[in-house]
């Protein structure tokens, strides 16, 4: 479910080269009725977790509020691990969705350092279930740099930089393709 859903809506934005929006839309109907026939499905509820997710990136690009989509996203994996707590994906999309939000804000000058903290949280319980899934020390990594940039405590900001290097250099030590971009990352910082 969760590529087939990636390859539709794919599939429909290259054929329609316009506002994703309806694509999106119809894709979180079809995930709502298969979850009004299986509340229980978590594959449904990780789907329309990304689904929220990318349309509240969309939202967010185009100058609209994105904060429901992305707190809808955060509820949707939310009940993809109410059925299964040990879902690796579901864990590292909600703490995508918590970190995107919490960047969201930033910029708008409200409250994040939250967001960012629960998505280290589900970040670290990913990495915990499938440690080798380089995507998570990545996003982890780039989380934690996002809150040491705004610490006040030199103690806590030296320690988010410190383990962020440490969860960025993991990442590409576990996918050699990712090199390029910590060492973008590690060099920014």
């Amino acid at each position: 479910c969760r590529h087939r859903t990636l390859a539709t809506r794919d599939a429909a934005l290259r054929r329609r080269r316009q506002d994703p929006t309806p694509t999106y839309r119809a894709a979180i109907e079809d995930l709502n009725r298969a979850i009004a026939v299986n509340a229980r499905d978590g594959e449904a509820h990780y789907g329309r977790g990304m689904v929220l997710n990318n349309l509240a990136f969309f939202l967010a690009d185009v100058g609209e509020d994105a904060a429901p989509a992305w707190a809808d996203s955060i509820e949707a994996y939310g009940r993809a691990l109410e059925v299964n707590p040990k879902d690796a994906a579901a864990l590292r999309g909600r703490g995508m969705a918590r970190t995107n939000r919490g960047a969201f804000f930033r910029a708008r000058n409200t409250s994040w350092r939250d967001d960012f903290a629960k998505g280290i949280e589900d970040y670290s319980s990913a990495i915990g279930i499938n440690p080798g899934d380089a995507e998570c020390w990545l996003y982890r990594g780039q989380a934690r740099a996002e809150l040491a940039r705004d610490e006040g405590d030199s103690r806590k900001r030296e320690a988010l930089r410190r383990d962020g290097a440490a969860d960025l250099r993991k990442a590409a030590e576990l996918n050699p393709a990712l090199r390029p971009e910590v060492e973008r990352l590690l060099q920014s910082d």
